[in-house]
């Protein structure tokens, strides 16, 4: 005799990926205890990492998270893990497929998801070849740098245009105003 279907696990088309989530979460805690294991074995462990690195390290990896997850630049590496859905008129990326595929998905157009491994592999750099990792992280620090002046600049110039607006709508509503008189004296 068949179960009642309310007794029945649900399907659902956006079902959650456990099993592939903690293969994933297994991965991640397993390079990161073999890359101390390792450093520890070679005495190549920093004893402390500077919190120059550490703000270094970090700015890096939010803009390095940030290309792979968001930029047209890096869509062929998220393309075999997602695909777009037309979402009034913008295309969204959403993940594709069951399993391992769609946590890969997930994990790869999200900034958040990817930025513990991103810190990983750069920490991981760091403790293998301090000098190259601080270069690869001095370069993503300085995009974001970058960035940040980008928008500061397209701020400026909005706020221009703005007040340059503001201020020909003024000269529109107001009369023109006459010239003060000059008084010539005479004597």
């Amino acid at each position: 005799m068949a179960e009642p279907r309310s007794r029945r696990r649900p399907h659902h088309r956006h079902q959650e990926p456990i099993g592939a989530y903690s293969t994933l979460t297994a991965l991640f805690g397993t390079g990161l205890l073999g890359l101390l294991a390792w450093s520890s074995a070679r005495r190549r462990l920093p004893r402390r990492v500077s919190a120059r690195d550490t703000v270094l390290i970090g700015i890096a990896t939010h803009k390095l998270s940030r290309i792979i997850a968001r930029e047209r630049v890096t869509s062929a590496l998220r393309a075999p893990f997602t695909e777009e859905e037309p979402e009034a008129g913008v295309a969204h990326v959403r993940p594709r497929g069951h399993g391992l595929r769609k946590a890969l998905g997930e994990l790869v157009t999200c900034p958040y998801c990817l930025a513990p491994w991103i810190a990983g592999g750069l920490l991981a750099s760091y403790t293998i070849n301090p000098p190259a990792a601080r270069m690869v992280a001095t370069l993503f620090t300085a995009v974001a740098v970058s960035d940040v002046a980008n928008h500061v600049y397209l701020a400026v110039v909005k706020t221009e245009e703005h007040i340059g607006e503001e201020e020909a709508e003024q000269a529109e509503v107001r009369p023109a105003e006459a010239p003060p008189e000059i008084a010539i004296a005479t004597e």
